[in-house]
């Protein structure tokens, strides 16, 4: 490196006067003018050759620097490379990979277990030779029929004769045609192993792919193994034409879950042939009325029954029906019409063995429920209701009649208001003392008492003056509520309070290190986050 010889700035011109002038120049200013031109000129030719030689020099530099951040990064790479030698990964025992395989399996993308297979020659062994990882095929979304098909054809292979959980997907894949499923391929690949299928999801069974469920040989197709099945998204199927039958013959068949498609519903159920009076669970979306009390007259041994309720029925006329095993009951409705139609199933139903009843139906008056409970003369040890009457003035008494209904109830869900914080909430000790579980349901309120009500139930709940058996207690989330204001004080809060700020301020830290390395470096440095 040498130091370059910049040249001078200009010196002030002694004609300087004529400069901002237009006058012409006397013979002495001509000559000095002349003179200065002469000069710069010589000055300009030596900047250029100057800029000319730096400009090669610069260009050698940059070659070199170019050389220096390639090699940099090689040397990254390689350190990066090794790093991975020297990784826990590579330490962690076969049971340890087994435990997050199953879980890549079970909640990942249902191509991410087949990614598994190609990192390494350790964890593709390890596998391949665990039946059970392949034993369940999930939903296939965005793939090919071929991929499809191959991979379940795999899956069936490796997972030997382990019990099989299939779903099977007609929709057309994002919106394309072109993935519409293969219905007889699909059939070659399943038939052989149709004793190991104990659990099946049949995802928008259309027209053209019914003969997969209702195939022209139902003696050749046995599902002896199956325990539950989910139909969703089921179209609209006449029972005089079409119904689904190939399940009827389902000897260990227990729990089934059907969905209609928008603007359908479940209307007979002919419309589904199923081994009813084996069944133990069933749930299903827009059905009809009289079609829920068909599934209970059919099914005596059902234990648990979830239906979502269309609009009522005006040509409704059923005798009361009493069901001696059903336990749990849960009833929804999205219309204004649905606490209706709710009023004439629960008024014709007597279930003397129910233990726990779910109701999500808006504005549900709270007297349905006591003629219900009435007349089934049950023990509930659960009741949700989010939906109802909100319980202010004129709806509490019918509230409190209801509880007194209930002495052995446990968890209880309700809509929150401030007239039950302030009026009933002091008294549920003695309404409901077995109550252990208390969920006070959000109803998007963000005014000023109800905030204030909920902090009075925290400070309530910190200081044991809401209920002494109560065991959780869920409030709403309302905004701009500081946790810390529905504690009460104490030294040790404080103390804790102290170290959760501090936690706070550094992950805080965290946060600006990673955003700031992250945009301009790509890296991050470490911070110490411990309080």
């Amino acid at each position: 490196m040498y130091m370059l010889k910049v040249p001078p700035p200009p010196e002030i011109s002694p004609i300087a006067a004529l400069l901002a002038t237009n006058d012409p120049p006397e013979p002495h200013g001509e000559a000095i003018a002349r003179q200065i031109i002469a000069t710069s000129t010589a000055r300009i030719s030596e900047c250029d050759e100057l800029i000319k030689r730096l400009l090669a020099e610069t260009g050698q530099v940059n070659e070199v620097l170019a050389s220096l951040r390639s090699r940099r990064a090689e040397y990254e790479n390689h350190a990066k490379l090794h790093r991975g030698v020297i990784s826990t990964l590579r330490r962690l025992p076969s049971e340890i990979l087994l435990e997050i395989f199953f879980l890549i399996a079970l909640d990942g993308f249902p191509s991410d277990i087949w990614m598994v297979t190609e990192v390494c020659r350790r964890w593709r062994a390890i596998a391949l030779a665990t039946p059970a990882l392949w034993s369940v095929f999930p939903l296939q979304r965005y793939a090919s029929a071929t991929t499809i098909l191959s991979r379940l054809s795999r899956s069936f292979g490796r997972s030997h004769t382990l019990p099989f959980q299939l779903t099977i997907d007609f929709r057309e894949s994002g919106g394309y045609p072109d993935f519409k499923f293969p219905v007889c391929p699909l059939q070659t690949v399943v038939l052989p192993h149709l004793r190991r299928i104990t659990h099946l999801t049949v995802c928008t069974p259309q027209k053209p792919q019914t003969t997969f469920l209702s195939p022209s040989s139902p003696s050749l197709v046995k599902w002896d193994s199956l325990r539950s099945l989910r139909l969703n998204q089921v179209f609209k199927v006449s029972p005089r034409t079409s119904p689904i039958t190939v399940f009827q013959h389902s000897p260990l068949l227990q729990d089934v879950e059907v969905t209609t498609c928008e603007k359908t519903r479940l209307s007979h159920m002919s419309e589904l042939v199923l081994p009813w009076s084996q069944l133990r669970r069933f749930s299903a979306k827009r059905v009809a009325l009289v079609c829920a009390f068909s599934v209970l007259q059919a099914a005596p041994m059902l234990e648990e029954l979830a239906v979502e309720l269309t609009l009522p029925d005006p040509d409704f006329n059923i005798r009361r029906f009493a069901h001696q095993s059903l336990s749990r009951l849960h009833v929804r409705g999205w219309f204004a019409e649905s606490a209706e139609a709710a009023q004439d199933f629960l008024s014709h139903l007597i279930l003397p063995s129910l233990s726990k009843l779910s109701v999500d139906i808006s504005d549900l008056d709270h007297r349905i429920i006591s003629d219900f409970v009435k007349q089934s003369l049950c023990k509930l040890t659960f009741l949700d209701i989010p939906g109802s009457h909100p319980l202010e003035t004129d709806y509490l008494p019918a509230f409190r009649q209801l509880l007194s209904l209930l002495p052995v109830l446990t968890d209880l869900g309700l809509p929150f208001s401030l007239e039950f914080v302030q009026t009933t909430l002091p008294f549920l000790p003695s309404l409901v003392p077995q109550l252990h579980h208390l969920y006070l349901i959000d109803n998007g309120s963000t005014a000023t008492e109800d905030r204030t009500a909920v902090c009075d139930v925290g400070l309530a709940m910190s200081k044991g003056l809401v209920h002494p058996q109560l065991e959780t207690l869920i409030l709403p989330c309302i905004d701009s509520l500081p946790l810390h204001s529905m504690v009460q004080d104490s030294a040790e809060i404080t103390r804790y309070e102290d170290i959760v700020n501090q936690w706070y301020k550094k992950l805080r830290k965290v946060y600006a290190s990673l955003a700031y390395s992250s945009k301009r470096y790509g890296a991050t440095q470490a911070v110490d986050v411990r309080p």
